[in-house]
Formats: structure tokens, C-alpha cells, sequence
């Protein structure tokens, strides 16, 4: 156990016996995470400290990103560059992702480049405050060309991230460093987006949003910094140049078809996520046009939204991460998914500011349970020796999914609504959800396998 004063040890001990809440708990955990971070020696223990670092100075520029939406919209947007702005950036990272996995397992050394791609990306941003002062008329087709452009680098990050961070952290730990980080990044970009709401209100456009987008980027290198200092174990370095001399000699488009067919969780996993996560696509473009054009939505509300998702999902994964911890990833995503598809058709139903903040707090509470043994059944489910070309055939179909969707929702909007076309993204959701019973992704994920788990608890 973490080292303490006697003091402050004895307070722990004596408030955790007698009230034991929640927010005590929580509290000396926070604690216990500082003095982790005043102590930390081993390798395990700085790559944990740096990536807990990592994300609260991430969480500036997550919070800036949290309003390119908006931006866009205040620079004159259409409704059809909105849709094109949650589109194309898919369409060109669903294009990069198989050379960005040949690329990455061709290197002996792909850390370097993991960590100088996402530095390219971080730097991009800062065209967010060039194009107003360079080319007002046309800044809103400029920014979004932007934010196109930087899924390419983004692209050759996203693709080695997911193993980078099965590397660097243990499966032991997996479920408390990832809740963690999602609980730090939670804080600190509802704090920041709520902040950047009222100033982007009270000061004036388009100002506002450059300075913000400059601080953003500030935060955002200093996150690289700090990711660029994670060392990797010597085993797991060894494997990637084995990695690296199968992939020299392996054809891509084979290469991809056996790992679709040695691992059959592998592409249930890819099939079932593709379906949930298109029916959150489909209507994803339509959220802003509802918000801000409809319903006239304010940039204080917008930030006041993002402040409560943030705040819901630090405490939705301070609760799903004890219960992943108790069930087991598999049962817990069982459980999860149907209460996170209930969100389109009560947005449908009620399509009120003060209710969707209602509404937004009830699904980034709900979320995590989804998100947290998502992703670590999918680390624990990449191939060893192909695990860039893994993550880069899932990536791929999701973003042909995400380019796909959005532009389909909001031509269905026009033909037939904006309400029912977000009812037929929620009935999209549910068949993605019912997939996952109908198709496992782990062993234990069975219907059968549920049922018998649930009579024995009830027992």
C-alpha cells in the first residue's frame, strides 16, 4: 500500500471505517495519487505518472476542440459544410489507416514517430487562429479543410496508441490507469469548457476563439512533452522488431484477411462496434443543427453542456470502473449498452435546452459502462505480431462508417425530419447493442453465459 504519514493514514483509516462514502474513498484515492506521483521510481510507475500528466494538459486542447462545431458555425457555416466537417475527416483517415499501419510496422522503432505525428497534429491547431486575421470570408471552408487535413498525422498516432498503451501498461493495471485518465481528462475539460464558454460569451468574436485556441495549443505540446518521455519494457521492444521483420515479408492485403480470420472475436468485435457506433453517426451532425440553429443554443450553454458531460463522466467512470473491477469487462458492457442507447429517442422527445442538459448528463454517466471494458477487451484482443494492422483495419471501418453516416442523417433530415431521423440513428444503436449478445467478444459474453451469471447472483 502507498506510503503515508501517520496522520494523514490514521484519518484514512478511521473516516474510510466509520462513514465509509464514496466521496471519502474517492478523496484518499486522489491523495494516493499524489503521493504516487512524489514517490514514483520504476518504469511502470513514471510511464503512469506521465500518462496521468499527459491528459491533464491534453485536456486544454480537448476543451478548445469541444467548440469546433460552434466555431464553424459562427465563421457562416452551411448546413452541408457542417455535415462535411463530421464527414470528411473520416473518409481521409479510413484512407490512411492501412499505410499508416504498413508504415508504423516497417519501422524498428515506431515510437518516435508515434509521438512526432501527434506533435504535428497539436501544432495544426494553431491555424484555427490564423484563418480569421488571413482570409475572413472564406475562414469556415478553410477550417474545416484544416481539421481534415490533420487526421493524416493524427491517423499515424491513432494507430499505434492503442498498442503503445498495451505495452506501457500492465494488464493488471489496465482498468485503473485508463479510468484514471478518462476521470482526469473529465475534471479538468468540464472545468476548462465551462470557462471557455463564459469567455468566448463575454468577449469579442472572432478573438475569442483565436486566444483560446492558442492556449489550447500551449497545453497541447506540453502533453506531447510528456508523452514522449514513456519508456517502453525491453521485451515488449524485442517483439516490435520481430513485429517489424513478419511485416517486411507479409503482403498487406493478406496480411489483413488472415487476421480477420485467425480471431473470430477479432471480427465480431469489428462488426458489432461498426453497427453501434453508426447510429451515433448518423445523427451526430444533427446535434449542432438542433442545438444552435434550432433551439439557439448560446456558447455559454454549449460550454455549460460540455462542463456536465465532463462532470458526468468522471463520475460515471468512478462507478463503472468498480464495477468492471467486480463483473468482469464482459458482463459489464452487457449491461451498459442498453442504457446508453436510450439517448436519441429521449433527445427526440424532448428537444429542450434545459431538458438535454438533463439528457446530456444521463449519457455521460451511462457511457463509460460502454468505453471502459470496450477498450480493454479490445487490447486484450489485438494479435501480438500484427497489432498495427489490427488497429488499422478497425479504424478503417469505423471511419468509412463515420464518413458515411453523418451525411446520410442529414440528407434524411431533410427528407423526413430532423426528430424521426434521430429515432432511426437510435434504432441503428439498438441492433449494434443487440449484436453484442448475438455475437460475443469474449468468452464469458454469451446470452447463456449472462443468464446463468445473473440466476446466481439472484441466488
Amino acid at each position: 500500500m502507498r506510503r503515508l504519514t501517520t496522520f494523514t493514514a490514521g484519518l484514512e483509516l478511521v473516516y474510510c471505517r466509520r462513514l465509509d462514502p464514496t466521496p471519502v474513498r474517492e478523496m484518499s484515492r486522489l491523495m494516493g495519487l499524489w503521493h504516487r506521483v512524489a514517490r514514483a521510481r520504476t518504469r511502470e510507475e513514471m510511464n503512469t505518472v506521465y500518462l496521468y500528466l499527459e491528459i491533464v494538459f491534453y485536456s486544454f486542447l480537448g476543451a478548445a476542440a469541444s467548440f469546433d462545431g460552434t466555431y464553424v458555425v459562427r465563421l457562416g457555416a452551411t448546413n452541408r459544410l457542417i455535415a462535411l466537417q463530421s464527414s470528411l475527416p473520416a473518409l481521409a483517415a479510413a484512407l490512411a489507416y492501412i499505410p499508416a499501419a504498413r508504415f508504423l510496422e516497417r519501422r524498428q522503432s515506431p515510437f518516435g514517430w508515434i509521438v512526432g505525428s501527434l506533435t504535428a497534429v497539436r501544432l495544426m491547431y494553431l491555424f484555427m487562429v490564423i484563418w480569421p486575421m488571413a482570409a475572413m470570408p472564406q475562414a469556415a471552408p478553410l477550417v474545416v479543410a484544416t481539421i481534415v487535413t490533420m487526421q493524416l498525422p493524427a491517423v499515424v498516432f491513432a494507430t499505434g496508441w492503442s498498442p503503445l498503451l498495451a505495452d506501457v501498461i500492465p494488464e493488471r493495471s489496465r482498468a485503473r490507469v485508463l479510468s484514471w485518465r478518462m476521470m482526469l481528462m473529465s475534471g479538468m475539460v468540464g472545468l476548462l469548457t465551462y470557462g471557455f464558454g463564459l469567455w468566448l460569451e463575454r468577449a469579442p468574436f472572432p478573438q475569442n476563439y483565436q486566444l483560446m485556441y492558442g492556449i489550447a495549443v500551449v497545453g497541447g505540446v506540453i502533453s506531447v512533452t510528456m508523452l514522449g518521455r514513456l519508456k517502453l519494457p525491453p521485451t515488449e521492444a524485442d517483439e516490435a522488431h520481430h513485429s517489424q521483420l513478419e511485416a517486411q515479408q507479409a503482403p498487406v492485403l493478406s496480411g489483413a484477411i488472415e487476421l480477420l480470420r485467425e480471431n473470430r472475436y477479432f471480427r465480431s468485435i469489428l462488426l458489432n462496434t461498426v453497427v453501434f457506433n453508426s447510429g451515433f453517426w448518423l445523427v451526430m451532425p444533427l446535434y449542432t443543427i438542433l442545438f444552435i440553429k434550432q433551439l439557439g443554443a448560446s456558447d455559454g450553454w454549449v460550454g455549460m453542456r460540455t462542463m456536465i458531460l465532463q462532470a458526468g463522466g468522471l463520475l460515471g467512470y468512478i462507478i463503472w470502473r468498480r464495477v468492471t473491477e467486480r463483473w468482469g469487462e464482459g458482463k459489464t458492457l452487457l449491461v451498459a449498452l442498453p442504457l446508453v442507447t436510450t439517448f436519441p429517442f429521449l433527445l427526440a422527445a424532448f428537444p429542450d435546452l434545459t431538458i438535454i442538459l438533463v439528457l446530456s448528463a444521463w449519457i455521460s454517466i451511462t457511457s463509460p459502462g460502454v468505453d471502459l471494458p470496450h477498450s480493454m477487451i479490445f487490447m486484450s484482443q489485438l494479435p501480438r505480431r500484427r497489432r498495427h494492422m489490427a488497429v488499422a483495419l478497425y479504424s478503417m471501418a469505423m471511419n468509412v462508417a463515420a464518413f458515411v453516416m453523418p451525411i446520410v442523417g442529414v440528407q434524411l433530415s431533410e427528407m423526413i425530419g430532423l426528430v424521426p431521423t434521430l429515432l432511426v440513428g437510435g434504432a441503428v444503436r439498438v441492433v449494434g447493442a443487440a449484436l453484442f449478445y448475438l455475437r460475443p467478444i469474449k468468452e464469458d459474453m454469451s446470452p447463456r453465459a449472462l443468464l446463468r451469471w445473473g440466476r446466481a447472483r439472484g441466488d
